[in-house]
């Protein structure tokens, strides 16, 4: 289950992953989709979907598309969005498809927002068809992704007391290699293998940074706990050190995919 924070922070999060900044996501979405050989009739999940961004892809594709995501407002907006796929609004760790249901099961940036991301997999293996493919996408390393920088300044402004509340996940708990692969393992999963997609950031301007900084389920929980010129000047001093001579903000970004096998 993912800690709600309440109907109207995820209604936020959903309002801001509509944001103009989404599509740098896109290489990671299609590598994914290839690595799964989604295409013509493929029966496939996504699993914490958002607003629906990769799932059009699919239905594009050909794909006997559906979507799953705890976020209420997130689903209503990838309905809009994908009118030809099935989405539900459900929890990752429990949810409402058959066992083998799916020929191809994939997950990105999500499964670690699950207050049990074990289960989670196990959930997602369980709805996958017997000789069928699960692939989680995570960031990449933190020495290997700049989006680091404005994690850690808005995680220091979480008192230690709330740390521990999935509101405030760290985006990068599954990044380290060799932490998803012991997950597939004990979920079962076989001929496990991965990936890393580069996908650099770049902003126009500061302020475009900062606004799409905006954009991430982080901002919105800090938000509750922290003064809002204090979250906004770590934010942007954060980002400072990646402004190059034009005024755009540059970072190296990787996403790493890993996918293994249901015997």
């Amino acid at each position: 289950m993912r800690d709600s924070g309440g109907a109207e922070f995820w209604s936020k999060v959903a309002e801001a992953r509509e944001g103009t900044h989404a599509n740098v996501f896109e290489p990671v979405w299609k590598a994914t989709l290839d690595l799964l050989q989604v295409g013509q009739g493929t029966r496939f999940l996504d699993a914490g979907c958002g607003t629906g961004m990769a799932t059009e892809i699919a239905v594009k594709r050909g794909a006997r598309a559906y979507g799953a995501d705890a976020a209420e407002n997130m689903i209503k907006l990838a309905k809009k969005r994908v009118a030809e796929a099935e989405f539900h609004h459900c929890d990752m760790e429990s949810m409402p498809f058959e066992a083998g249901f799916f020929d191809t099961v994939m997950a990105i940036n999500s499964i670690h927002f699950t207050n049990q991301p074990l289960f989670a997999l196990r959930e997602l293996v369980r709805t996958c068809a017997a000789g069928g493919h699960v692939a989680i996408v995570c960031l990449g390393p933190r020495e290997s992704h700049n989006f680091e920088a404005p994690v850690k300044a808005m995680l220091s402004l979480v008192p230690e007391s709330r740390k521990s509340e999935a509101l405030f996940v760290d985006p990068f708990r599954l990044s380290a290699v060799g932490v998803l692969e012991m997950m597939f393992q004990e979920a079962g999963l076989v001929e496990v293998k991965h990936r890393f997609v580069e996908c650099p950031v770049i902003y126009d301007s500061l302020a475009k940074a900062c606004e799409s900084m905006r954009n991430i389920a982080l901002y919105p929980a800090t938000q509750t706990v922290a003064p809002q010129d204090a979250l906004d000047a770590a934010v942007t001093a954060s980002l400072e050190p990646y402004v190059v001579a034009d005024g755009r903000v540059v970072w190296k970004a990787n996403h790493r995919i890993v996918m293994g096998k249901k015997p």
